[in-house]
């Protein structure tokens, strides 16, 4: 309607298009509100004649409640703590919970990566065991401190089988 307007000539034809096209769209609107009030009542008679009443609430007793539980179930899982798995009781599950001991190994961590640097500068021998003493003792102070720590935190799990699900833990 719209096309044919435009392309005829002045202002009335204009108006004249876009009322035919609301009113288009008006019938057509109505029309499919009579087909669904008529579909209703076809429900609402079959289920009368079943004696089914309102199967909606039926079927759908709680629907506050499903929404809940859809609703928790698509919120985000809380994040990941490895402290989740380790034991509620003993020694190793202490020192690896240990704020202390978490910020000491991150300073262990940050020298060793500096020691790293200065031994490639430094140490010009094709093997440890041709270093200098001194790299040998510091690289074996090193290695173990990294040890100590991993025994403790693998000593922190309550199943042993659950530091295969902590990747930092399987990295080191």
């Amino acid at each position: 309607h719209l096309v044919r307007a435009r392309s005829g000539h002045g202002a009335m034809q204009l108006a004249t298009g876009i009322q035919e096209s609301l009113n288009s769209i008006h019938s057509a609107m109505t029309l499919k509100s009579k087909k669904d009030t008529h579909h209703e009542s076809e429900r609402s008679s079959l289920r009368n004649s079943l004696n089914l009443g309102n199967t909606h609430a039926a079927v759908y007793a709680d629907s506050k409640a499903i929404k809940a539980k859809v609703k928790e179930r698509m919120e985000a899982p809380p994040p990941y703590d490895v402290r989740n798995y380790y034991k509620d009781k003993g020694c190793c599950q202490a020192v690896a919970r240990n704020e202390i001991f978490e910020n000491l190994t991150l300073g262990v961590i940050s020298l060793n990566a500096l020691w790293i640097s200065l031994e490639i500068d430094l140490n010009k021998a094709p093997t440890l065991l041709d270093a200098h003493p001194v790299i040998i003792v510091i690289e074996n102070l090193f290695c173990l401190y990294f040890f100590v720590e991993w025994i403790l935190r693998f000593g922190a799990f309550q199943y042993k089988r659950d530091c295969l699900k902590d990747y930092w833990f399987l990295f080191d």
